[in-house]
């Protein structure tokens, strides 16, 4: 075996920018163990932390759909984790040990070999009791991960895993049927949360071995989190994280009562805020500690193209050509914003200029002959579909609302509940639907999961096997200068076909009270670094 970094991953441009894992980085190769933490400042332990989101989670299971990572990325850890925490700007991307302490992979990179951490306990909550984390446990996770299931949207994270194997109690063993850059990445995710084997129904139930114990539960109101005194992470004090006693995550729907709240101090921080609403806080309230940086949420449009007439790829493109995205991205973001392609422009190590691909400059004329061409001189008439909050759905949608009537497109939009729109999702019942991704660092998450007509993830019914075979090549590319150009030619494809209206992220600012110490936002997978904060008061 050869050995590998300890890090998988580079902590490449900050603020300015968000990046992937960068091409610079090959996938390891031999074995990798946790290094040092960084020196921090003294800390204080005790005490509460109140934040809002926007969403209510239809269910906490983080192997089954995708609205619970925000509730649940504390309560469990995965094999491997993002890095994350005060020291680590947005936008920083470098993998390391979680509860696997190290791990071997063969030269091939077809076998990846885990090693876990000894001790490590689950929460002590009933049936489980605070029992060992084991290899059995890992097995019955991937198990859940690799299901083939309607709702396990995100199984195609791993479905190049063809066999589990548990070695002894603290070893695992995974057998791939492919090399695979993105795997360790894809361990770090909250998708690949590790839970005890047992027969809870993981949807009503969040018990893991995180940092926190979700302790009360308020349907469209409150969340309650204590601290889990058995967590396996010391912090700079020696002691087990987190610092915190307990948090709470409210549910503040609407962007502006959220900003209220935290201007009362009835928060201490709060879900990101898009550009202007943040500068206008701050003006009022300069105490508040800032960082802006941009989004890669990836703001877009869903196209089933089982739906006439958007089975016709010129009126897709028709759809495309029609739209001033800047315009859009800016309104997303209150004034500024970024164009997104497929990937999304903060990935820029692997995001192609929307300048260079086609049908992304808009062209009224041409997405009007486009329409008549496919025999629809007279217009059409379309419905999406989209839920309330978060408000970027909306927004984009009715700028685009807004611009397809210049083409003759009659846009309406059909506001449902939560669950209504996981299961229209799901069943592929919709024309447009109104979405934003998951941030990834991997741009496999942006590719081959969302489009591969045999990926759990295409929600759109995609099938074209020019763009399945540029997906499978850049999947399986571990050199990086190799894989870019091969997610150059897949993205170049997708502008084509044009399956799903990607549109832009705003710039975002993470604004928390001055009292507040030891946080920085980190996008990756919506774990919210709160094992490392504590309060300077």
């Amino acid at each position: 075996m050869r050995l590998a970094p300890t890090k998988r991953g580079i902590a490449l441009a900050v603020l300015l920018a968000f990046s992937a894992c960068s091409p610079t980085t090959q996938p390891p190769t031999g074995s990798a163990s946790a290094s040092p933490s960084p020196a921090q400042p003294a800390v204080k332990r005790g005490g509460t932390v109140t934040l809002a989101f926007s969403v209510d989670p239809n269910h906490f299971d983080p192997h089954r759909g995708t609205t619970a990572q925000n509730f649940v990325s504390l309560v469990y850890d995965g094999l491997t984790q993002f890095k994350t925490g005060p020291d680590v700007p947005p936008g920083t991307h470098i993998i390391e040990p979680a509860l696997a302490e190290r791990w071997d992979i063969s030269p091939d990179g077809k076998t990846y070999t885990f090693f876990l951490r000894k001790g490590v306990k689950f929460h002590d909550v009933a049936p489980i009791n605070g029992r060992e984390m084991t290899a059995d446990d890992v097995a019955f996770s991937f198990g859940r991960m690799l299901a083939v299931d309607a709702e396990n949207i995100k199984r195609d994270l791993f479905n190049v895993i063809t066999k589990v194997d548990v070695v002894d109690p603290y070893t695992v063993r995974l057998t791939l049927s492919q090399s695979f850059a993105p795997l360790l990445a894809n361990l770090g995710t909250v998708f690949a949360a590790i839970v005890p084997k047992s027969e809870l129904n993981f949807k009503t139930v969040a018990l893991g071995t995180g940092p926190f114990v979700l302790k009360d539960v308020q349907r469209q109101a409150k969340y309650v989190y204590a601290k889990n005194p058995s967590y396996w992470k010391a912090g700079a004090d020696g002691k087990p994280l987190p610092y915190l006693d307990g948090y709470t995550q409210v549910i503040i729907p609407d962007e502006g009562t959220r900003t209220s709240a935290l201007r009362s101090g009835q928060l201490d921080f709060t879900d990101l805020l898009v550009d202007n609403l943040a500068q206008e806080l701050i003006k009022s309230n300069p105490t508040l500690v800032d960082e802006k940086f941009p989004g890669n949420f990836s703001v877009m449009t869903r196209i089933n193209v089982k739906e006439k007439p958007l089975d016709d790829v010129r009126v897709r493109q028709a759809i495309s050509l029609a739209l001033d995205r800047q315009a859009i991205a800016n309104a997303l973001g209150g004034g500024v914003g970024i164009v997104n392609g497929p990937i999304p422009t903060a990935l820029t190590d692997w995001a192609l200029p929307v300048s260079e691909m086609p049908n992304f400059k808009q062209d009224v004329a041409k997405a009007k002959q486009l329409l008549t061409d496919a025999g629809y001189a007279n217009g059409i008439k379309l419905t999406a579909v989209l839920l309330r909050s978060p408000q970027n759905r909306t927004i984009m949608l009715e700028a685009m609302q807004q611009q397809l009537k210049a083409v003759g497109i009659d846009l309406q939009l059909q506001f449902v509940e939560s669950a209504d729109l996981s299961k229209r999702r799901v069943d592929r019942n919709y024309q447009l639907l109104g979405d934003n991704l998951t941030p990834s660092a991997e741009p496999d998450t942006y590719t081959y999961v969302e489009y591969h007509s045999k990926s759990s993830g295409n929600v759109g019914n995609y099938n074209d096997p020019a763009l399945d075979l540029l997906l499978d090549k850049a999947r399986a590319t571990a050199d990086p200068v190799q894989r870019k150009q091969a997610l150059r030619d897949v993205q170049l494809k997708l502008a084509e076909l044009q399956f799903i209206i990607t549109t832009g992220d705003p710039y975002y600012h993470s604004l928390f009270q001055p009292y507040v110490k030891g946080f920085r936002f980190s996008f990756v997978n919506q774990r919210i670094p709160i094992k490392y904060i504590w309060l300077d008061k």
